[in-house]
């Protein structure tokens, strides 16, 4: 309200004022943004070698299907959770500089949250079915991938 009723008293000068709150505030969203994937490629790596260590002793035999899906559950599903509402949250334009690479990190952590949630509800419940599904959200993860490194390589060439 009070920026449309400063348009109205004095356009030219409070016109002005009005684009640089505006782009002020995009700054901030990109930075938000920047920050936050920085943060996931951190925390992307923490989880997936707590999930590689937890495959490792799952494959040979250390635990059963049941305690290998509890263990999923806590150690991947819930961190890919988080991580995915984490980055949900920001509001950024897929315009942004940094808008298309949040929005792909986006589905990725929210594929990865599902994959993993599919994958021990399989193990949990015997059901192929849902390993079936993890496999799909495993051939999609591998096409964000491509598409993500793309979307880096592109911008190193900017």
């Amino acid at each position: 309200q009070t920026l449309e009723y400063n348009i109205r008293v004095n356009p030219e000068s409070e016109t002005t004022v009005t684009f640089s709150i505006i782009t002020v505030m995009r700054c901030r969203a990109q930075q938000t943004a920047e920050k936050s994937i920085n943060a996931f490629a951190v925390e992307e790596k923490r989880i997936n070698d707590g999930g590689r260590k937890l495959f490792e002793a799952w494959k040979k035999g250390e635990m059963d299907n049941a305690l290998a899906a509890e263990r999923i559950d806590r150690q991947l599903v819930k961190p890919w959770d988080a991580a995915y509402r984490h980055l949900a949250a920001i509001e950024l334009s897929e315009a942004a500089p940094a808008g298309r690479q949040l929005a792909l990190l986006k589905r990725y952590a929210a594929t990865r949250r599902d994959m993993f949630a599919l994958f021990a509800e399989g193990l949990r419940d015997g059901d192929d079915a849902k390993l079936r599904q993890a496999d799909d959200r495993a051939d999609e993860l591998s096409r964000l991938l491509v598409e993500l490194k793309r979307l880096q390589a592109s911008a190193k060439h900017r």
